[in-house]
């Protein structure tokens, strides 16, 4: 077996094997003008959650907010907003992308379509997500995010089920039960 971290044991079925005991300094160790000591202390990693350095990592979690597709409203998950924009801007984002077969990255670029069209205000809710006609999306200039740090953009591919993904018997979103595909707004599944 190779080195062990110190205070560390390992036991499978080849056997049982420990590490050098736990590192702990004393002053009598301080004091030490050997060399060969010191580099020997250097060279262990000292993963002990008090070390020094712990306390610059960030949690792993992040908290994202996403914004409604058609107004300002901020919610703590996509599945909660794609339901808001179905219930209140009777817009089924899901159903319309499946409708339009659009792959990840023209959905990408339509998400982005939408938003810059809700900046321009003025625009009914079906001006502003009508999808444009053949080759509509052909320009890399839908792939720049219009909301910066947009939280939908990074969990589409949870979102939507793509073709490609195809077979799993999923509706494209997680946890939209009664909220079917090819419905509008307001029906559930039969």
């Amino acid at each position: 077996m190779s080195y062990l971290p110190p205070g560390w044991w390992v036991k499978n079925s080849s056997g049982s094997y420990t590490g050098p005991p736990a590192f702990r300094e004393t002053t009598e160790d301080m004091d030490s003008d050997s060399d060969k000591d010191n580099n020997d202390k250097d060279d262990i990693l000292d993963i002990r959650p008090d070390s020094p350095g712990w306390e610059d990592l960030e949690a792993d979690t992040e908290n994202l907010s996403y914004q409604c597709l058609l107004c300002p409203d901020l919610f703590p998950s996509a599945t909660l907003m794609l339901v808001h924009c179905n219930e209140a801007h009777n817009f089924n984002f899901v159903a319309k992308v499946k409708e339009q077969t659009l792959d990840f990255y023209s959905t990408i670029k339509y998400v982005n379509f939408i938003r810059q069209n809700v900046l321009n205000k003025g625009m009914t809710t079906e001006d502003a997500t009508r999808v444009p006609a053949e080759g509509g999306f052909d320009g890399d200039e839908w792939m720049k995010p219009v909301l910066e740090g947009d939280a939908l953009l990074f969990t589409l591919d949870e979102v939507v089920q793509f073709e490609d993904d195809a077979g799993d018997g999923k509706n494209g979103v997680d946890g939209m039960e009664g909220v079917d595909d090819g419905a509008g707004a307001g029906q559930g599944a039969s």
